[in-house]
This record gives C-alpha cells, sequence and structure tokens, in this order.
C-alpha cells in the first residue's frame, strides 16, 4: 500500500515536472517571439532610420545646390545687367553723332540747293541775313566732323555750272562731298546695327543661361518633393511594421483581458498606420510621375526659347538687310539727284535765256515751276524722255519748258507736245498704256500715232465717182476707206 502511494506520489511529481517544463518551453518560446518580434521591429526602425538619413542627406545636398544656383543666378544677373548698360551707353555715343551728322547732311544739301547762302556778305539787311544764317549752318556742320569750306563750295556751284570739263569736275567734287557725308552717316549706322547685333547676341546667350538654372532648381524641387513623398512612405511603412509587431506582441498575452484590450489598440494602431501607408504611397507615385515628367517639359523649354530666339535674330537679320539695301539704294539715289539737280540747273540756266525776272511775277512762278516739273522728270521713276513727254503735255502753255528742252537738245520732244496739243486725251493716254504693257518706247508709240492722225487729216474728203448706181457704190467705197483709214492709224 505505501509502495502504491509512494508510486503515485512519484507520478504526480513527474506529471507536475512535466506541466512546469511545458510552461516554461511556452513562456519561453511566447518570450523569444515576443523578442523575435521586437528585433525585427528594432531592425525595420534601423533601416526605415537609415533610409531616413539617406534621404535627408540628399534633400539638405539638393538645399546647397539650390542655394549655390540662387548665387550663380543673382551673379549672371548683375553681369548682364553691366553688360546691357555698356551696350545702350555704346549705342547711345554712336546715335547722338549719328544725329548730329544727319542734321549735317541736310544742311549741307541746302547750302548746294539754295541760292544765295554761299554769297559773299553784301551791305543790305537781308545779305548779312543770309551770310549769318550760312555761318551757323556751317558750324554746325562743323561740329558734326565734316570740314567744309564756304569759299571753295562757292566756287566749286560756281563751275559746276559751267560747261566743258571745268564744269564737270566741280560736280564730281560737290558729288563728292556728298556721298563722303553720307558713307560716314551709313557707316555709323552700320556701327549701331552691329553693337546692337552683340546685345542681341549677349541677352540670348544670357537667357540660355538663365533658363538651365531655372530648370535645374525645378528639377532639383521635384526632387526634393519625390524625398519628401518617399521619407513619408518610409516612416508610414515603419508605423505599419510597429503595429503589427504590437499586435503579435498582444496575441502572446495569457491574460485574456489584457490579451482582448491589447489586441485592440493594436488593431486600431495598424490601421491607422496602414490608412497613412496608403496615403503616403499615393503622393510618392504622385511625385515620381511628376520627376519623370521632368526631362520633357525641359526639352520644351529649350525649344521654345531656341524658336523665340532664332525668330528674333531673323526679325532683326531681315530689318539690318533692309537697312543695308536702303543704304545702297540711297546712295546710289544720291548720286543720281545730284546729276538731276545739275541739268535742272543748267536747263533753267539756259531756259530763261538770260532773262531776269521780278521774284514773285507770274513770269518769275513759271519759270520756277518749269524747273521744278524738269527737275522732278529727271528723277521721276520710269523712262526720262517719256516723263519730260508727259510734262511737256501738262505744261503746253508754259513756254519756258518748252524752251529747256529745246535748248537741252530735245526739241523733237518739245515738238511732239505741240503736235499732240490738239489730240484727245483718251487716246493719248490709251496709246501710253498700250506702249507700257507692250514694253515698247513711249515717244515713239505717240509719234506713230501723231503721224496717223496728220495722215487721215490730210486725205481728200470729196470723191467724184461716176457709175451706174452712184448711192450705193459710194457708200460702199467710203466704206472701204473708213475700215483701211482705222487699220492704218492702228485705232
Amino acid at each position: 500500500m505505501s509502495e502504491r502511494r509512494q508510486l503515485e506520489s512519484q507520478l504526480n511529481q513527474q506529471a507536475i515536472q512535466a506541466l512546469d517544463f511545458q510552461i516554461s518551453a511556452q513562456k519561453r518560446i511566447r518570450e523569444e517571439a515576443i523578442a523575435g518580434a521586437e528585433d525585427r521591429i528594432r531592425t525595420a526602425s534601423r533601416i526605415s532610420e537609415e533610409q531616413t538619413r539617406q534621404l535627408d542627406l540628399q534633400s539638405k545636398q539638393n538645399d546647397l545646390l539650390i542655394k549655390s544656383d540662387e548665387q550663380l543666378k543673382t551673379v549672371l544677373e548683375s553681369r548682364q545687367n553691366l553688360s546691357k548698360a555698356l551696350s545702350d551707353a555704346k549705342i547711345a555715343s554712336l546715335e547722338a553723332p549719328l544725329e548730329q551728322l544727319k542734321k549735317a547732311e541736310e544742311l549741307f544739301g541746302r547750302l548746294l540747293s539754295e541760292e544765295g547762302l554761299l554769297n559773299n556778305a553784301g551791305k543790305s539787311l537781308a545779305s548779312k541775313a543770309t551770310a549769318n544764317l550760312r555761318d551757323v549752318m556751317v558750324s554746325q556742320i562743323r561740329a558734326a566732323g565734316v570740314a567744309i569750306n564756304p569759299e571753295q563750295l562757292r566756287s566749286l556751284v560756281a563751275q559746276s555750272k559751267e560747261s566743258g570739263s571745268a564744269g564737270e569736275q566741280a560736280k564730281a567734287k560737290l558729288a563728292e562731298f556728298e556721298l563722303a557725308i553720307l558713307d560716314r552717316r551709313q557707316a555709323l549706322e552700320s556701327q549701331i546695327a552691329t553693337a546692337k547685333a552683340e546685345a542681341i547676341k549677349a541677352e540670348q546667350q544670357h537667357a540660355r543661361m538663365m533658363l538651365e538654372i531655372d530648370l535645374r532648381r525645378t528639377d532639383m524641387q521635384a526632387r526634393q518633393a519625390y524625398f519628401a513623398a518617399k521619407k513619408a512612405d518610409l516612416e508610414a511603412r515603419a508605423a505599419v511594421q510597429a503595429a503589427e509587431g504590437e499586435r503579435k506582441k498582444a496575441e502572446r498575452i495569457e491574460d485574456p483581458r489584457q490579451k482582448d484590450r491589447a489586441l485592440a489598440d493594436a488593431d486600431s494602431k495598424l490601421k491607422i498606420a496602414q490608412e497613412g501607408l496608403g496615403l503616403s504611397r499615393d503622393n510618392l507615385a504622385l511625385q515620381e510621375g511628376s520627376l519623370n515628367q521632368q526631362a520633357e517639359l525641359f526639352d520644351n523649354a529649350r525649344k521654345t526659347l531656341s524658336v523665340q530666339q532664332q525668330m528674333e535674330r531673323s526679325q532683326f537679320g531681315a530689318s539690318d538687310a533692309a537697312r543695308q539695301n536702303a543704304a545702297q539704294l540711297e546712295r546710289a539715289e544720291k548720286a543720281s539727284k545730284r546729276l538731276a539737280e545739275n541739268a535742272a540747273a543748267e536747263a533753267g540756266a539756259r531756259g530763261g535765256g538770260g532773262l531776269v525776272f521780278r521774284v514773285g511775277s507770274e513770269k518769275w512762278e513759271k519759270n520756277r515751276q518749269a524747273k521744278d516739273a524738269f527737275k522732278q522728270s529727271f528723277e521721276g521713276v520710269g523712262d526720262r524722255k517719256s516723263n519730260l513727254l508727259t510734262a511737256a503735255m501738262s505744261m503746253k502753255d508754259n513756254p519756258f519748258f518748252s524752251m529747256m528742252l529745246q535748248q537741252n537738245g530735245m526739241g523733237d520732244i518739245a515738238q511732239l507736245a505741240g503736235q499732240l496739243r490738239d489730240v484727245n486725251p483718251l487716246r493719248v493716254q490709251a496709246t501710253m498704256a498700250s506702249a507700257k504693257v507692250g514694253n515698247k518706247d513711249i515717244v515713239e508709240e505717240l509719234r506713230k500715232l501723231n503721224e496717223n492722225i496728220s495722215g487721215m487729216a490730210s486725205r481728200p474728203t470729196n470723191l467724184n465717182v461716176s457709175t451706174a448706181s452712184p448711192v450705193r457704190d459710194a457708200a460702199s467705197i467710203y466704206g472701204d476707206l473708213s475700215k483701211q483709214s482705222v487699220k492704218g492709224a492702228n485705232l
């Protein structure tokens, strides 16, 4: 009996020891699980902290680059402002003498064209006033850097009105003076155009540099936003992992009440952490997409600036080409105009026949009108003889214009204009228009018209016919003659 009790006692002790061992093993497993969960949480936290630290480091580096670019931009803008100020000053320093030279050019033309300005001062008040005006004009011309001598100009103007080689040499010398002033003005205009082209080049280079700085800053700001989103995502992931670890720890609690409370708290934290993770992922995807779009946006910005600058260069190039073409044309017209003015002056001198008219009288006015018309005919567009003929027909009641034509070897034009006086103006205009369209000599076509009209006028108007049917045959003959006359007159 005692042996049995002893055996049962031993068995009970072994059962208790086994239970204690099982409880201890389970406790050790729970503790190891909790320790493992905590280790995983600490490991995840450490990894998250390291990644966050790297992101913070990159963000700080970007901040430094942004500040460095801002400083560079400030320096470049300061340099550009200085460069623009120097460029504007250079252009202004050229424009001031250009305006003086333009005025000098105008005054020089007046000295040569206005009668009496180059004459020596007389005793009358009018003569003295004219001499004073000349001195002021010469002073302003010299102030523009043009060296002129009134005595030399007076001599050249007088010689230019003479015939022969001396007159031609004087005209050439006067033309050289004018063209020299013109060349100086156009040289200044070219220098200004070059300075403006250099300014545009500098401004465009500055604009490209500023664009690159702005694009780099935009790129770094986009990366900053991406790093911030990435950091928030890492923190959200760490929060989810921590909440999951807390739940696993709660599952190991033995006390049911404590376990339920711990599980409820862990579930609440896990839900909040998962919601935060979802938002952080959406924001991270948005920032990543924005970062990926930067390349296309930057390429579009560079192309847009390139097109705008190319258009600006093209517009300036076209404007400068137009200026150069206008300068060439102006130089050619200046030479042509001087020749025309000399021809008109010669015509006026000879056309006046040595007569002196009272200023403001009817003859003086007609002589002035004739001179102006003769000069305009030389300067006008198109064939010079056609212009003179048109002017002669419009001034058929002005004898001075006809006299100028006669004494300048153009008597045939004066004669033809007189012959066409009584011709229907519409017919003359139609003939001139037809000649222009057919690229024919207008004077020759009008001469043919006059000959045809004269031929028709000289034909007999009486016709004696002996026929058996006088009325019918006469009508037929007159009809044939009329057809031939119209065909021969090109009407």
